[in-house]
Protein backbone atom coordinates (compact mmCIF):
# COMPACT_ATOMS: atom_id res chain seq x y z
CA UNK A 1 0.00 0.00 0.00
CA UNK A 2 1.93 2.96 -1.06
CA UNK A 3 0.64 7.01 -1.74
CA UNK A 4 -0.77 10.00 0.16
CA UNK A 5 -2.05 9.60 3.73
CA UNK A 6 -2.28 10.01 7.24
CA UNK A 7 -2.47 8.31 10.36
CA UNK A 8 -6.29 7.35 10.02
CA UNK A 9 -5.14 5.48 6.33
CA UNK A 10 -4.37 5.64 2.88
CA UNK A 11 -5.79 8.54 0.78
CA UNK A 12 -8.10 6.91 -2.13
CA UNK A 13 -7.23 9.68 -4.42
CA UNK A 14 -9.34 9.97 -7.89
CA UNK A 15 -12.04 7.98 -6.65
CA UNK A 16 -15.65 7.85 -5.29
CA UNK A 17 -14.68 6.05 -1.90
CA UNK A 18 -17.73 7.74 0.10
CA UNK A 19 -18.14 4.90 2.30
CA UNK A 20 -14.23 5.18 3.16
CA UNK A 21 -14.42 9.23 4.29
CA UNK A 22 -11.51 9.33 1.29
CA UNK A 23 -9.90 6.45 2.44
CA UNK A 24 -8.98 3.70 1.00
CA UNK A 25 -7.18 1.44 3.40
CA UNK A 26 -8.60 2.62 7.23
CA UNK A 27 -10.19 1.36 10.33
CA UNK A 28 -12.50 -0.56 8.70
CA UNK A 29 -9.23 -2.75 6.69
CA UNK A 30 -7.58 -3.27 9.64
CA UNK A 31 -9.52 -7.12 10.48
CA UNK A 32 -7.88 -7.92 7.00
CA UNK A 33 -4.26 -6.92 7.45
CA UNK A 34 -4.35 -8.14 10.90
CA UNK A 35 -2.83 -11.67 10.16
CA UNK A 36 -0.61 -9.96 7.33
CA UNK A 37 3.03 -8.48 6.60
CA UNK A 38 2.15 -5.11 5.20
CA UNK A 39 3.98 -2.75 3.52
CA UNK A 40 2.77 0.82 4.22
CA UNK A 41 4.05 3.80 2.45
CA UNK A 42 2.68 6.94 3.03
CA UNK A 43 3.08 9.84 5.19
CA UNK A 44 2.33 8.88 9.10
CA UNK A 45 2.02 5.18 8.19
CA UNK A 46 3.58 4.54 11.43
CA UNK A 47 0.95 5.91 13.25
CA UNK A 48 -1.45 4.11 11.63
CA UNK A 49 0.70 0.78 11.88
CA UNK A 50 1.41 1.07 15.66
CA UNK A 51 -2.23 2.11 16.48
CA UNK A 52 -3.72 -0.65 14.97
CA UNK A 53 -1.08 -3.27 16.17
CA UNK A 54 -0.42 -3.93 12.22
CA UNK A 55 3.32 -6.01 11.36
CA UNK A 56 5.28 -5.51 8.30
CA UNK A 57 7.43 -2.73 6.29
CA UNK A 58 6.18 1.52 6.71
CA UNK A 59 6.70 4.01 7.09
CA UNK A 60 7.04 8.01 8.74
CA UNK A 61 6.54 10.74 7.41
CA UNK A 62 7.74 9.86 3.27
CA UNK A 63 8.85 12.90 1.79
CA UNK A 64 7.62 12.40 -2.36
CA UNK A 65 7.33 15.74 -3.76
CA UNK A 66 8.90 19.38 -3.65
CA UNK A 67 6.12 20.94 -1.57
CA UNK A 68 6.19 18.22 1.44
CA UNK A 69 10.45 18.44 0.69
CA UNK A 70 9.95 22.03 1.81
CA UNK A 71 7.37 21.37 4.75
CA UNK A 72 9.85 18.99 6.72
CA UNK A 73 12.65 21.18 6.09
CA UNK A 74 14.62 18.92 3.89
CA UNK A 75 17.98 20.70 2.80
CA UNK A 76 18.90 21.43 -1.01
CA UNK A 77 20.15 24.43 -2.42
CA UNK A 78 16.92 25.61 -4.72
CA UNK A 79 13.94 24.33 -6.25
CA UNK A 80 15.36 22.73 -9.55
CA UNK A 81 17.99 20.89 -7.64
CA UNK A 82 15.03 19.80 -4.73
CA UNK A 83 13.10 18.53 -7.68
CA UNK A 84 15.66 16.60 -8.80
CA UNK A 85 16.33 14.82 -5.36
CA UNK A 86 12.50 14.15 -5.07
CA UNK A 87 12.51 12.45 -8.41
CA UNK A 88 15.75 10.83 -8.37
CA UNK A 89 14.69 9.33 -4.31
CA UNK A 90 10.88 8.30 -5.68
CA UNK A 91 12.57 6.12 -8.92
CA UNK A 92 15.01 4.68 -6.11
CA UNK A 93 12.88 3.84 -4.00
CA UNK A 94 9.80 2.17 -6.11
CA UNK A 95 12.56 0.25 -8.28
CA UNK A 96 13.86 -1.42 -4.91
CA UNK A 97 10.64 -1.82 -3.59
CA UNK A 98 9.13 -3.43 -6.66
CA UNK A 99 12.59 -5.60 -6.63
CA UNK A 100 12.07 -7.02 -3.40
CA UNK A 101 7.78 -6.61 -3.13
CA UNK A 102 7.39 -10.71 -3.34
CA UNK A 103 9.75 -11.54 -0.28
CA UNK A 104 9.12 -10.81 3.44
CA UNK A 105 8.12 -7.77 5.14
CA UNK A 106 12.06 -8.09 6.67
CA UNK A 107 13.86 -8.53 3.84
CA UNK A 108 12.13 -5.93 1.82
CA UNK A 109 12.51 -3.57 4.68
CA UNK A 110 16.29 -4.59 4.98
CA UNK A 111 16.70 -4.34 1.59
CA UNK A 112 15.46 -0.87 1.21
CA UNK A 113 17.49 0.36 3.95
CA UNK A 114 20.83 -0.92 2.32
CA UNK A 115 20.33 -0.02 -1.17
CA UNK A 116 18.32 3.27 -0.66
CA UNK A 117 20.31 3.95 1.99
CA UNK A 118 23.06 4.10 -0.93
CA UNK A 119 21.53 6.52 -2.84
CA UNK A 120 20.89 8.64 1.15
CA UNK A 121 24.85 9.07 0.97
CA UNK A 122 24.27 12.09 -1.69
CA UNK A 123 20.43 12.68 -1.65
CA UNK A 124 18.95 14.53 1.36
CA UNK A 125 15.26 13.37 0.08
CA UNK A 126 16.54 9.80 0.73
CA UNK A 127 18.09 10.43 3.72
CA UNK A 128 15.39 11.98 5.45
CA UNK A 129 12.72 9.15 4.01
CA UNK A 130 15.21 6.21 4.97
CA UNK A 131 15.28 7.64 8.31
CA UNK A 132 11.73 7.33 8.74
CA UNK A 133 11.83 3.50 7.66
CA UNK A 134 10.59 0.66 10.07
CA UNK A 135 9.91 -3.22 10.66
CA UNK A 136 7.47 -4.14 12.94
Amino acid sequence: MMGHGSPHGLFSIGWDWKDYDGFIINISMVKYLKDKDCVCIWCNADQFVNYHGLKGFYSGMFVSELSEAYYCRVPFISPIIGRGYVKESNEKFSEIVSRHIRKTAKTIYESVRQEYGLLAETNPVALYNNQRLYLR
